[in-house]
């Protein structure tokens, strides 16, 4: 068993002062549920205009309001202690990988057949931390996809494996008081030759 005073989420906790309990994606937490469909049919109807990529696979998770005003990072936030971030990674790169090996569905991009991640984020209704950009929400969106380039998404996250990593927000507000993190997983039509890359 781990020392608790060794612990990143311990000291997480510690430093935020709330339990660690609330920073751990504890079974039916975080990452089991549903989005709702109004969620899902939101970023579906934004995203339909990217003809150009096909989606090869979609997944996602809602996570509750108090987990994310813990761990959300975002480009304009700049932590007292890197010990913070340290465990916001974390938390985001085990959801990330939970996620894909939960809904993966067989999908693997290659140098042969590279894709682009796309994170839909949602927020509901009277939340007043809603993040107006969503190139702020890069951080969450790198840790998420390292966690799913660990747990099979691709051999790395090279540019010539992964062309992006976009943050993007789903318009309005979501039902429900969960954040909703929907991911898509787009494949090149016609790539480039990244061999050589």
């Amino acid at each position: 068993m781990a020392d608790p005073q060794l612990s990143t989420v311990y000291k997480l906790a510690l430093a935020l002062e709330i339990p660690p309990a609330v920073l751990l994606p504890a079974g039916g937490d975080v990452v089991e549920g549903h989005l709702t469909d109004s969620a899902v049919a939101a970023a579906e109807d934004a995203a339909a205009g990217e003809a150009a990529m096909e989606v090869a696979h979609r997944f996602g998770s809602p996570v509750p309001l108090r987990v994310w005003k813990a761990q959300r990072m975002t480009s304009n936030t700049q932590p007292a202690r890197h010990i913070v971030w340290t465990g916001r990674r974390a938390y985001w790169r085990e959801l990330g990988a939970d996620l894909w090996e939960r809904e993966g569905g067989g999908v693997r991009l290659t140098r042969d057949r590279p894709g682009r991640v796309v994170v839909w984020f949602g927020f509901p209704a009277g939340y007043r931390g809603r993040t107006r950009d969503p190139l702020n929400l890069a951080p969450v969106v790198k840790a998420l996809v390292d966690g799913m380039v660990d747990a099979g998404l691709a051999e790395d996250d090279a540019a010539h494996t992964i062309t992006g990593q976009d943050p993007r927000i789903i318009p309005g507000v979501v039902e429900g008081e969960d954040v909703a993190v929907l991911v898509h997983i787009h494949t090149v039509d016609n790539p480039v030759d990244n061999r050589t890359g």
